[in-house]
């Protein structure tokens, strides 16, 4: 059906905009991750332990202690090499430490400007992975915006899709229905751009209020008009059947004759309906099909 492909389609595309915004906040966070925790593995172990080392340079508890801690410190920099300026600032530092730790001036001034260097070289390094991550954070909004406005854009694009083709119909369809059971009968329905099952409705609506015109035409009584119930009982028999009022007008068919032309209706065999001033079209009316057709209350 035409009607639940177009609706399941605006659906899917609904549902498909969601999931690509959800699957690229996914990405672009999955990206994020290893340039905050660049920040992390790569530089701040160096930058601790140029802290540590600095801090034994300017005091300590003792000479012995001051050393392996600061051999352990020096140890882990050089495990921790991310830049290409470190090794040689980590050689500089070995060279002077051991003078530097016994309180030398000269190699302890060298080694003090190493460590400095040795921070501000991993806090450039941590600088650049911060604005990595802002850079990709700042593409991850525009691209959530985007995706975003896309979604607004779709879903008000087959908003109003979805109300040419199927509301306004319906509410067309609604109206001609109120005004023809107040007595208008002069209203039709409005062609829409609506499905081909809405349309087959207007068009069975609209020939239904031709007859009724027709019939109003013609000074027919209320009465003229075929039984509801008969025509409900129509629906029962499965082979073709029409139902045909005294002036040769067909009032009713059943499921199986509603594509049948009403001219080729007419040249079908009658039976008359009991009661009733209707008679039945049949392809093949017989006996049998008389007694099996619904009979006036």
């Amino acid at each position: 059906m035409r009607v639940r492909r177009e609706i399941g389609l605006s659906l899917f595309a609904l549902l498909g905009i969601a999931m690509v915004s959800a699957a690229s906040s996914i990405v672009l966070l999955q990206r994020m991750a290893p340039a905050i925790g660049r920040i992390l593995d790569d530089n701040v172990v160096s930058e601790e332990a140029a802290l540590e080392m600095m801090a034994l340079v300017a005091v300590g508890d003792g000479e012995d202690d001051r050393e392996r801690r600061f051999a352990a410190a020096l140890d882990r920099a050089k495990r921790n090499l991310t830049e290409s300026e470190e090794p040689a600032i980590l050689e500089d530092i070995h060279d002077n430490a051991a003078a530097a730790l016994r309180g030398e001036p000269r190699p302890r001034q060298r080694t003090i400007d190493a460590l400095r260097r040795l921070s501000v070289v991993n806090r450039a390094s941590m600088q650049r992975a911060d604005a990595d991550a802002r850079r990709m954070g700042l593409a991850g909004a525009w691209a959530a915006a985007l995706l975003g406005g896309a979604s607004l854009v779709l879903g008000v694009f087959l908003y109003r899709r979805l109300r040419l083709r199927f509301e306004i119909p319906l509410d067309g369809l609604r109206t001609v229905l109120e005004r023809a059971r107040t007595g208008d009968n002069q209203v039709r329905c409005h062609r829409h751009d609506a499905p081909s099952e809405i349309a087959q409705v207007t068009t069975h609506v609209d020939a239904l209020l031709d007859r009724l015109q027709e019939a109003a035409q013609r000074g027919q009584s209320p009465t003229a008009l075929p039984p509801r119930a008969l025509v409900e009982a129509m629906d029962r028999v499965s082979t073709p059947l029409a139902l045909e009022d005294d002036a040769g007008v067909v009032v009713a068919k059943n499921a199986a004759a509603l594509d049948v032309d009403d001219d080729v209706i007419r040249a079908w065999p009658f039976t008359p309906v009991a009661a009733s001033r209707h008679r039945w079209r049949h392809p093949k009316a017989s006996s049998s099909d008389a007694q099996g057709a619904p009979t006036a209350p």
